[in-house]
């Protein structure tokens, strides 16, 4: 069975309303429910032009611990922007990305990596700590660039230090194919 990207992220935003609309979150806590979980964060822009002349997407992202509770209980999550999951990258084949990451998790350094896409004369893009890069520091700040060339599909970033994945660092990587019969 072969399923589109957009059905996929679809299924996913389901996933992610029932688990956002139970009876156990809902978002009725006060200053504890702080990481927000709205489907806005899952859905791709309707404004996305998909075209075969290449540009520069930057993204501005902090990483910070907040409490949350998508799973119904309250816990310590470190999250991008405030947000679960983090931001969606959407871009072409041919853009280049540019993701400034702000470091704010008290004592703990972090770094990303941009699950299934080439690093290929960038390998120091590639985010795992401690292989391809130092982490970021607490405090610290680091500005990861790279082009996307000759691939398209679903991907996914997401942290690559410690537990930080589970905890809650990761979102879309959507690539648009400059020949997608869909454009929009």
């Amino acid at each position: 069975m072969i399923f589109s990207r957009r059905a996929l992220l679809g299924a996913l935003s389901l996933v992610h309303a029932v688990l956002a609309g139970s009876p156990y979150n809902n978002g009725t806590s006060g200053d504890r429910y702080l990481v927000q979980q709205r489907l806005e964060h899952l859905t791709l822009s309707p404004d996305f032009k998909i075209t075969d002349k290449p540009t520069t997407r930057t993204y501005d992202w902090t990483v910070t611990m907040q409490e949350g509770a998508v799973d119904g209980f309250y816990r310590q999550m470190i999250v991008v922007n405030g947000q679960y999951p983090g931001p969606t990258i959407e871009a072409n084949e041919g853009d280049t990305i540019i993701v400034n990451v702000k470091n704010k998790i008290p004592r703990v350094g972090t770094s990303l990596h941009w699950h299934g896409i080439f690093q290929e004369g960038t390998p120091w893009m590639d985010g795992p700590a401690g292989v391809t890069q130092c982490p970021i520091p607490s405090g610290g700040s680091f500005t990861y660039k790279f082009k996307i060339e000759k691939q398209y599909g679903t991907y996914w970033w997401h942290a690559h230090a410690g537990s930080q994945l589970s905890d809650g660092i990761h979102g879309a990587l959507i690539v648009h194919s400059v020949n997608d019969p869909l454009k929009r």
